[in-house]
């Protein structure tokens, strides 16, 4: 296994919903923490992760419709990890969920990528259209050449996008065709057994001055908790693609920072703004041990250095499987250190 200021929110990861000043130093969303990556340290997780596709044989499919913040800022970031010499296949959806027709735009890429033997494929489309594609390379075996799709963590609900006949396409190809992909975190990330010795190691499975919990910890302890009480929650729930994970992530840093900043407030009810303002506490000895990694924010109130699943969708049963975890910078932070910023 390899390593390589109100409400906070599980959703969102295009880099446009960033917490980023605007050209007048304001913040973009007053009071927002957010617990998941932008897209941006998401691709150079991934690119660091398997450093040999910024190689030659790298390829980038993009989706070109308008008005898609998530689409174009993936593809921003990938386009830095193909080659420059490499044309970027361009398709054109309808809508995020419409299938229009994209699987006829696909027809005739999917040939022309086999023919420049590009053996990595960066995706940067919606789940629906991921779909399409996948099913379009399992269509077209290439000669037998193995091809990895490469993509971020909108993927995590490719499955509701196949049935049991494409699955079946998948499998019969899955030594050809592997799907990669970002996710927000992972139930075995965190396992000690998944991660090597040394920084990612120590650093993943010690405890800060201010907590004695470990992402690992935590993870046990609300999956044991979910199971015990999964009648009155509606039944067992789903980890693996991490929605669950990263919604109890926010609502956990979103009492971290009510229960701090109740600690000097009059009557033990903070202000509103006194609960934004602990964002920027966020760091060092004070990072938030999260299910999906430790939680060190910037003075923008997003995540730095956020850890990474890297997962493959396993076509034999449809679930995904964890294959390491990565770091936009390589390496997990120590301490939860912040750069300031400039």
């Amino acid at each position: 296994m390899r390593v390589g200021r109100v409400p906070t929110r599980p959703g969102g990861r295009a880099d446009e919903l960033g917490n980023a000043s605007d050209e007048d130093g304001e913040a973009r969303f007053p009071g927002m923490a957010r617990t998941a990556p932008t897209n941006t340290d998401q691709a150079r997780a991934l690119v660091d992760f398997d450093s040999g596709s910024a190689g030659r044989n790298s390829v980038l499919v993009a989706d070109t419709r308008a008005d898609d913040t998530y689409n174009r800022s993936i593809a921003r970031a990938f386009s830095k990890a193909v080659s420059p010499d490499s044309k970027v296949r361009e398709f054109r959806s309808e809508s995020p969920t419409e299938d229009g027709d994209v699987a006829n735009q696909f027809g005739g890429m999917v040939d022309s990528i086999c023919y420049s033997e590009a053996k990595e494929i960066h995706f940067a489309g919606r789940p629906a259209h991921l779909a399409l594609f996948l099913k379009a390379l399992a269509e077209n075996p290439c000669r037998g050449m193995h091809r990895k799709v490469i993509t971020a963590s909108g993927a995590s609900t490719v499955q509701l996008s196949l049935d049991k006949e494409d699955l079946k396409l998948l499998r019969s190809h899955k030594d050809q065709l592997t799907l990669e992909y970002s996710a927000v975190g992972h139930p075995d990330a965190w396992n000690p057994d998944n991660l090597p010795d040394g920084p990612a190691r120590s650093f993943s499975t010690s405890t800060g001055p201010a907590s004695p919990t470990t992402p690992g910890s935590l993870t046990r302890q609300i999956r044991t908790y979910a199971e015990a009480h999964r009648t009155e929650l509606g039944g067992p729930i789903s980890w693996n693609d991490s929605r669950a994970m990263t919604a109890f992530d926010s609502v956990w840093l979103a009492a971290n920072g009510l229960a701090q900043a109740a600690r000097g407030a009059e009557g033990g009810v903070p202000a509103l703004g006194a609960v934004a303002d602990h964002w920027e506490r966020v760091f060092a000895g004070d990072g938030v041990p999260a299910m999906t990694g430790w939680l060190c924010l910037d003075n923008d109130g997003n995540p730095h250095d956020k850890a990474v699943s890297v997962v493959t969708l396993d076509p034999t049963d449809g679930d995904v499987r964890l294959v390491g975890v990565a770091w936009p910078q390589g390496r997990p932070q120590r301490d939860c250190d912040v750069p300031e910023r400039k």
